[in-house]
């Protein structure tokens, strides 16, 4: 994982803690779903669902990606290429129709989707022809053992013990846009893994190309990591030494979900975040020893890895600029924004109408709201009369 951030972090002004998190991805797709840690009824496998979020241009996103393209599209038998779509590649095609994606996974029910733009493909998933698909990558998310059958009017599929990885990449807004609470609370985002930047970190005027001397080692790394577990069975992943801390850690994630704001979802969250921070030690030590046990400094990792993203998605949530996943929770969102930009001044009514172009009935609803929560005050204008 320090090797690949080295390989990519020059030739790109991306943030350096989004190679990190490439670096886990490119773990979770070489080894696939040869290993497990035995948890509950089922078990956790080392895929992930990973989104990086930051604002366009600058943050330079789909270049945090290009690594991963290389290695997983080169990881061939006896081939240094790109080798997406290929029969050994763990690359999967990354646009298509629900019938040729579930034609794809049939034979190869095990891959990694790369999507430059996360919220394109959550808008492109809504549209009628896509129905379902949603909720067949929330079902694969965790690797079920019994096969996964899908029909249309034309053809069915049979999908044996699929696991996927996804690497996509967003701003806020798209996202935000092209979310609801269907699927914040049915289940399909609190499986993904939300990596934030907020600051760009440097500036590369001519970046340079990847060595290829280097990918070609990484490669050669990662199919020997893969080798070393068999394909055609499950090698179970000790975490027997890190049991203890890692109760602690998830009773006390728990307690500090009931009762707070917005427990609903944070409740979806946070209790995803429990065994996905199992998943991400399972990740780190694969990537630095190639062991199948779980050391404590592994452990340690994954649950600053977790708290980090406890804490991004509690401001997500219940921050100042928090997501807007309802019409309601939008129009409260720009009326806040415009009466920030008032300073101690405040501003108007009228104003207020005229800036945020919502009609009088939902202005007043999302103005109550605010006003309730105390995160707004009226006072007496000049004009008290109207308003």
């Amino acid at each position: 994982i320090r090797a690949y951030h080295d390989w990519v972090r020059p030739t790109t002004c991306a943030p350096a803690h989004f190679h990190l998190f490439a670096g886990l991805f490119c773990v979770a797709g070489a080894v696939g779903r040869r290993l497990r840690i035995n948890y509950s009824t089922g078990g956790i496998y080392p895929n992930l669902y990973l989104a990086i979020l930051a604002p366009s241009s600058r943050f330079h996103k789909s270049s945090a990606q290009r690594g991963v393209q290389r290695l997983l599209g080169g990881l061939t038998a006896g081939s240094n290429g790109e080798g997406e779509g290929t029969a050994e590649s763990p690359l999967l095609p990354r646009e298509t129709t629900p019938e040729a994606f579930f034609d794809v996974l049939a034979k190869r029910p095990t891959g990694v989707l790369v999507w430059d733009e996360m919220g394109q493909q959550l808008q492109r998933f809504g549209r009628d022809y896509m129905a379902g698909t949603v909720e067949f990558l929330t079902e694969i998310y965790d690797c079920p053992e019994e096969p996964m059958v899908r029909r249309t009017r034309k053809a069915e599929w049979r999908i044996d013990r699929p696991c996927v990885s996804i690497f996509g990449a967003s701003t806020v807004d798209w996202l935000e846009n092209n979310l609801t609470e269907s699927l914040m609370l049915g289940g399909f985002l609190p499986r993904w893994l939300l990596v934030p930047a907020t600051r760009a970190e440097q500036f590369i005027a001519t970046p340079p190309g990847l060595d290829d001397a280097v990918g070609d080692d990484l490669k050669r790394q990662l199919a020997a990591l893969r080798e070393q577990y068999p394909a055609d069975s499950i090698t179970p992943v000790d975490i027997s030494g890190i049991r203890g801390p890692y109760e602690n850690w998830a009773e006390s994630v728990d307690a500090s979900v009931a009762g707070g704001p917005n427990e609903q979802i944070m409740a979806a969250w946070s209790m995803r975040l429990i065994p996905l921070s199992l998943k991400l030690a399972m990740l780190f030590e694969l990537g630095s020893t190639g062991e199948p046990v779980v050391s404590e400094e592994s452990w340690e990792r994954a649950r600053t890895v977790a708290d980090f993203a406890r804490g991004y998605l509690d401001a997500l949530v219940n921050g100042d600029d928090a997501l807007a996943l309802t019409p309601y929770q939008r129009d409260r969102r720009r009326v806040l924004r415009v009466v920030v930009s008032g300073g101690c001044a405040g501003v108007t009514r009228a104003a207020l109408c005229r800036e945020t172009r919502i009609r009088k009935r939902e202005l007043d609803e999302a103005v109550d709201g605010l006003l309730e929560e105390q995160r707004i005050a009226a006072v007496a204008g000049s004009k008290p009369e109207r308003g």
